[in-house]
């Protein structure tokens, strides 16, 4: 196939992929921010708030970051294949 073409699916498949781990993140997190236990150890965002507070805020910057890291991660693994081949 085309480097160009292979580029592509790379990056439609990271896309695909990083949406429906946002998603399920997110639904966990507002599930989790309802009914969870709030004491214990977890991960802390930035400016110290807890990383599941911060994506039931902001959804979309959330899925967007995600979306936007997982797509970015496609297309490298993509060329990274392409530059390996013989």
């Amino acid at each position: 196939m085309d480097r160009d073409t292979d580029v592509f699916w790379g990056a439609l498949c990271g896309t695909i992929v990083g949406f429906i781990v946002a998603k399920v993140y997110e639904a966990w997190a507002i599930l989790f921010s309802r009914y969870g236990v709030h004491s214990g150890f977890y991960f802390n965002g930035p400016v110290s708030t807890p990383l599941w507070v911060r994506a039931s805020q902001n959804p979309l910057l959330v899925t967007v970051v995600v979306v936007i890291l997982y797509g970015t991660l496609g297309v490298l693994f993509v060329l990274y294949l392409h530059r390996r081949q013989p």
